[in-house]
């Protein structure tokens, strides 16, 4: 079973483990639906959910994608901080450059609210991640 998706590797993690749909959603708290559209990658699954799942099939967080283990191990916040110093940016600075507000760049900082896919890769292109 080809595995290059997000989708695909919670199918075969499912198939594996010899879990349906249904079973899986259960075991992570979450309606079955939502495991269908993390499946046809429709959208993709929360930290939280990743984390049960993890813990359920014995996996790290960068077996889903590499996103998930750099929201988990929370190194982004310092990558931002070191970026935002070596170019003497101010928090203003930084959420213009990103496309974000300066207190949703402190919220990240301050870990209040969770690095987005979007951002990630907003950070990843613009090599500061």
């Amino acid at each position: 079973m080809p595995e290059t998706t997000i989708g695909e590797k919670i199918r075969k993690q499912r198939a594996i483990h010899h879990l349906e749909r249904n079973d899986l959603s259960k075991l992570v708290d979450c309606h079955i639906d939502t495991v269908e559209g993390w499946e046809k990658n429709n959208v993709p699954p929360k930290i939280y959910n990743i984390e049960k799942m993890c813990m359920l099939f014995n996996v790290q967080a960068e077996y889903f994608h590499e996103y998930y283990g750099t929201v988990k191990e929370g190194a982004y916040v310092k990558k931002i901080l070191v970026y935002k110093n070596k170019n003497k940016l101010s928090y203003k600075q930084l959420g213009i450059l990103l496309g974000i507000s300066e207190s949703t760049i402190k919220r990240i900082i301050s870990k209040k609210l969770i690095l987005s896919f979007k951002l990630f890769y907003k950070l990843k292109d613009g090599h500061i991640l």
